[in-house]
């Protein structure tokens, strides 16, 4: 067993949120954990692009790429959707990383958050993913170190490797 205080920033809400989604499996808890990760990732995203985003896909790709835009531009980086609805986005395919719960569930109609993108959300979503699935001391350790790791991306590196921008 692992006691984390749900309220405890930055990670709580996330971890709370997850373990919801993987206990629950429904809409709200898929909602629920992508928004608390959307959240997250904005504390660990360069401030000047904390914002942007492409406002359309380009016009000649194909589902997988369009699915993958809306993924990253249109729900920010975390996208709450059931099973069924993901395999259709991917035909068939349903993806054995950047998802939580993971492996998916079997029912078509359950809940799922998928990203694309490595950031300190996903490392998060990553290491509960893992705790889910190995319930022992293994567990824990994982979602231990993917929080360490996480908390590792929030800080900021020396001031002359910062991001800044072009005058």
């Amino acid at each position: 067993m692992i006691t984390f205080r749900s309220d405890a920033e930055p990670f709580g809400p996330l971890l709370e949120a997850a373990s919801r989604l993987v206990h629950e499996g429904d809409a709200d808890a898929a909602r629920g954990t992508a928004e608390a990760a959307r959240t997250l990732k904005l504390l660990s995203t360069v401030p000047g692009l904390r914002h942007h985003w492409d406002p359309e896909a380009d016009a000649t790709a194909g589902a997988q790429e369009r699915f993958w835009h809306r993924v990253e531009n249109e729900a920010g980086g975390f996208l709450a959707i059931t099973v069924e609805d993901l395999a259709a986005a991917l035909a068939g395919v349903v993806p054995n990383r950047g998802l939580l719960p993971r492996p998916a569930p079997s029912d078509p109609q359950a809940w799922v958050v998928v990203w694309r993108s490595l950031n300190a959300s996903a490392v998060v979503l990553g290491g509960v993913g893992m705790l889910a699935q190995l319930p022992d001391r293994s567990g824990i350790d994982w979602v231990m170190r993917s929080l360490d790791a996480a908390a590792k991306a929030l800080k900021p590196g020396s001031p002359e490797r910062e991001w800044k921008r072009r005058s």
